[in-house]
């Protein structure tokens, strides 16, 4: 969301024919924070339309714009914000987060949510993952240190076209070549990494994939095992050789 496109002739009236508008911020899967400036516009003409809009937060604190630039602040009669607790918390199966919501939402939505919603044992590790304040405060700065040197790493592959710019503790690249899906399987098959094939993602296809970025040693793992998948596909296709699964040499 940037002020370019807020300011397209026919944005505002887009705007009031929504019923709903999503906004994922930062974005996923490209990482990147939208325009304060176009976000704020979006909302005020949303509030001026009646039409509410849904902002998930749930990697915002792993950004600098965290907590300060948050939609949550100040919040507005028309939005709702989502935050979910394990990602920055790192407690993906026990499902816990929350929704910021103005006192009317909050009205109707309560009647809503289930029983027993939230078990104890989730309750006690969100609380102790939030005592851990230092590290919450330090989390941003550490992931852009990170990221940096993974986003350099991968720009620097054969093979690799483009490191989309991200904020988040993600990052999306395009490959020269359309075969995600097969670098995926072989990044998993035969080094053991988990990477998000993009291939279904709409408005992505399968020249895209995503990396989390982790400690420094798992990153340059990653970059190293990419690298030889990479490698070893140019070779094939230089020997006129292909895979299952693989387009070879298609643009």
């Amino acid at each position: 969301m940037t002020p370019q496109i807020t300011a397209a002739p026919d944005f505002a009236e887009r705007v009031a024919r929504a019923e709903l508008i999503f906004l994922c911020d930062p974005n996923n899967p490209t990482g990147g924070l939208h325009d304060r400036e176009g976000r704020d516009t979006l909302i005020d003409l949303a509030a001026a339309a009646g039409v509410p809009v849904f902002v998930d937060e749930s990697f915002l604190a792993f950004t600098p714009a965290w907590p300060d630039s948050s939609a949550g602040r100040g919040l507005r009669g028309n939005v709702i914000v989502l935050h979910s607790f394990t990602k920055i918390l790192a407690l993906p199966g026990l499902r816990v987060g929350a929704l910021v919501v103005p006192p009317a939402v909050a009205a109707t939505l309560g009647p809503r949510v289930p029983p027993w919603n939230l078990n104890c044992v989730a309750q006690a590790a969100a609380l102790a993952g939030f005592a851990e304040h230092d590290v919450l405060l330090e989390t941003p700065a550490a992931v852009a240190s990170a990221r940096g040197a993974l986003v350099e790493a991968l720009a620097a592959l054969p093979g690799v076209a483009r490191v989309v710019p991200a904020d988040a503790n993600f990052v999306c690249v395009r490959l020269a070549e359309p075969h995600s899906t097969t670098v995926t399987r072989e990044l998993r098959e035969g080094h053991g990494l988990l990477v998000r094939d993009l291939a279904d993602f709409p408005g992505m296809g399968p020249e895209y994939l995503r990396f989390a970025v982790r400690a420094a040693g798992e990153n340059r793992q990653l970059v190293l095992a990419l690298a030889r998948v990479l490698a070893r596909g140019e070779d094939e296709r230089g020997a006129g050789l292909g895979r299952p699964g693989r387009r070879v040499g298609a643009a």
